[in-house]
């Protein structure tokens, strides 16, 4: 069987892993929070997108797997996807990118996909201190989930997004 000691031992690596993660979670946060604000400045919302993803999102699964939390790579594969139909044809198309949201990682995977996008966010989001300023400053696109002028307001939105060339993951 398993001995106390060493179970204890288990518990508390698992502990300091954790507590990487969320201190590691933390200065990502604040990190994109600065570097997407001097890129806004500088480049515009979709360069402050792109380092949004590189920075929070890849960065967040390579700490993860720095403590054993993610193991292996991320590999997208099937990429490129089939063109949609009914979309512009010059330039890149556009997807509408559905997360199943079976885990917190979803949003940081969807990081590795090579393609620009604005992610549909729970507008209540938009009040947390860096994470939700981060949303506001790379063009994110907020919806009010009670409010069903703010959900038809956010298809608009997307369908903008959409129009522009971006995607939209949700």
């Amino acid at each position: 069987g398993v001995t106390s000691g060493a179970l204890l031992c288990r518990t508390g690596r698992a502990v300091l892993r954790t507590a990487y993660f969320y201190v590691s979670l933390g200065f990502f946060l604040v990190l994109s929070f600065y570097v997407c604000l001097v890129t806004r400045l500088l480049q515009g919302h979709v360069a402050a997108k792109l380092m949004h993803e590189k920075v929070l999102g890849c960065g967040v699964i390579e700490v993860m797997r720095l403590v054993g939390i993610v193991r292996g790579k991320v590999e997208v594969r099937g990429w490129p996807p089939v063109r949609p139909s009914g979309g512009p044809t010059n330039g890149p198309p556009a997807y509408v990118v559905v997360a199943n949201h079976s885990s917190w990682l979803d949003h940081a995977m969807l990081s590795y996909l090579p393609l620009a996008k604005k992610y549909l966010t729970n507008a209540k989001y938009y009040h947390l201190p860096f994470f939700g300023w981060t949303q506001w400053l790379v063009g994110d696109v907020a919806v009010n989930l009670t409010s069903e002028a703010s959900r038809k307001a956010s298809l608009g939105a997307c369908a903008r997004v959409l129009g522009s060339g971006s995607s939209i993951a949700i």
